[in-house]
């Protein structure tokens, strides 16, 4: 863009680790970064709570929601499996995320990889009574002091799969 004269000047950002290293199948405008993670512990378990996310968009850009609003991971690192409860609201329609997700290295995905494992439940909108939702994530941050074999930090990308496909991001901390 310098050269062709459409910009002056760039922003490079080079996070250690972001969500736009994930194999995602369809590319989107939601990302989220932060410092790699220590060493991925094999065995124990922790639980993560929804901190912060994005507003949730549509595929087509027709609506916009609070995105995540609660929720929390629990992982297991001795089984290599986690499972997620979230809440998304999106466009004053409440989605219920819930769903197993599996651990490979320092990434977290839904249990069929990215097809469909996830179940979401509203009481309204298209995907009522319920439809499938795609959870892409990763580890990262150091581990907190009270715990130093465990990432501090989990960060999702989610596509809700309704008619106008739902994306949107959320973090989550140690607990």
């Amino acid at each position: 863009d310098i050269l062709s004269g459409v910009a002056n000047c760039i922003l490079v950002v080079n996070p250690d680790i972001c969500s736009g290293h994930l194999n995602f199948k369809d590319k989107n405008g939601h990302f989220i970064f932060g410092d790699a993670p220590g060493p991925i512990p094999s065995t124990g378990s922790a639980l993560y709570s929804f901190v912060a996310g994005t507003n949730s968009t549509s595929v087509s850009g027709a609506t916009v929601g609070n995105g995540a609003i609660n929720g929390g991971i629990s992982v297991n690192f001795s089984t290599s499996d986690a499972f997620i409860n979230m809440d998304v609201d999106h466009n004053s329609v409440l989605y219920s995320v819930a769903g197993s997700l599996m651990i490979d290295g320092e990434t977290l995905y839904d249990t069929l990889g990215s097809v469909t494992a996830m179940n979401t439940t509203n009481m309204s909108g298209a995907c009522y009574p319920s439809c499938n939702t795609i959870v892409d994530g990763l580890f990262m941050g150091p581990a907190p002091a009270a715990m130093p074999n465990m990432p501090n930090n989990i960060g999702i990308e989610y596509e809700i799969l309704e008619t106008d496909v739902i994306i949107g991001v959320a973090g989550f901390a140690y607990q």
